[in-house]
């Protein structure tokens, strides 16, 4: 375990940190969730959408975007609390590279330019290799396509495509997240969480995470008997949710949720945002390459979770 706890800050036994998708977040229902994590001194990485979707959204129009003056004035308190602001593509839908790269340069004059984050989002046509483009071999790669995604063709890494962004994503991008698992310590999943792939040369470095789409899946992973293993394991949480998703009701959190963040507040581990995490665990594993067989145990154990959930629901 100790090469796993070398990049651990002096004192801390364990790292703990969420990356909070956007997709049902809006000044109502996140306000609140951010106040008690930033009482807490627990920093975490919020992404969002920097452009307006005029087009509209049958699906994600509980969402609101920078557009929103209130909540992009709350979001810059967040990040001068010590938050990090992240990318979840430009907007809740499928953009076309005019948005994306309108959407960067919002990010940069909104929060100052930097190295960014980013998730992609949904079926946006623009997310960078995603669908059967995030796997290696040709049974997984009909699978992503066919199963998981409908027959989608996602291309933003297609140079000769309207939704291409590539070029910006290795600009502006340092990570960009992968595979999410069920699993709360990422290094019980891989020895390297953050990675490259020489196949992937748009993107810096790719990482993984946990996965609890919203509040009561964070609670079934997320809860004193799973932190005691992690703090016992000296492990890393980098955890993918949706904090707009039930975690705030009416102004109320989720006493689960309170509970349970409350006795992780206590335990003194390591709370920063995602990019400070990732930034050390790069530096300490140095982020090599990931040969064929090592892409390959990754991609199959994200496709037997997927399909298990698929069919099965858990």
């Amino acid at each position: 375990m100790g090469y796993k706890m070398s990049f651990l800050p002096k004192g801390y036994k364990f790292a703990f940190t969420i990356v909070d998708d956007t997709d049902d977040a809006n000044i109502k229902n996140i306000r609140p969730v951010y106040d008690f994590l930033n009482e807490l001194g627990v920093y975490v990485t919020k992404t969002v959408w920097p452009m307006g979707c005029p087009e509209g959204s049958k699906l994600f129009f509980a969402g609101s975007t920078m557009e929103d003056a209130e909540y992009l004035s709350y979001v810059k308190v967040l990040q001068q609390r010590g938050f990090e602001i992240a990318m979840h593509n430009a907007t809740m839908e499928t953009s076309e590279r005019a948005r994306t790269v309108a959407g960067y340069k919002f990010m940069g004059q909104q929060f100052g330019e930097r190295d960014w984050l980013h998730c992609n989002h949904g079926n946006n046509l623009e997310n960078i290799y995603w669908g059967k483009n995030r796997y290696s071999i040709l049974a997984y790669q009909l699978l992503g396509k066919n199963f998981f995604y409908r027959g989608k063709y996602f291309e933003g890494e297609n140079a000769q495509s309207r939704y291409f962004w590539g070029d910006i994503c290795r600009e502006k991008v340092k990570y960009v997240r992968s595979f999410t698992f069920s699993e709360l310590n990422v290094f019980n999943v891989t020895s390297n969480p953050v990675y490259r792939l020489k196949q992937t040369p748009y993107v810096r470095n790719w990482f993984i995470t946990s996965d609890a789409p919203d509040v009561n899946e964070f609670a079934a992973l997320v809860n004193q008997r799973s932190l005691e293993k992690l703090i016992d394991e000296g492990g890393v949480c980098l955890l993918s949710t949706h904090l707009g998703k039930g975690f705030c009701i009416d102004g109320s959190l989720d006493p689960r949720f309170r509970e349970t963040m409350e006795y992780l507040a206590a335990q003194g581990g390591w709370y920063a945002p995602a990019s400070t995490v990732l930034d050390a665990i790069k530096c300490s594993c140095q982020a090599e390459p990931l040969n064929s067989l090592q892409r390959l145990a990754l991609e199959t154990n994200f496709i037997v979770q997927s399909v298990r959930r698929k069919l099965y629901g858990s």
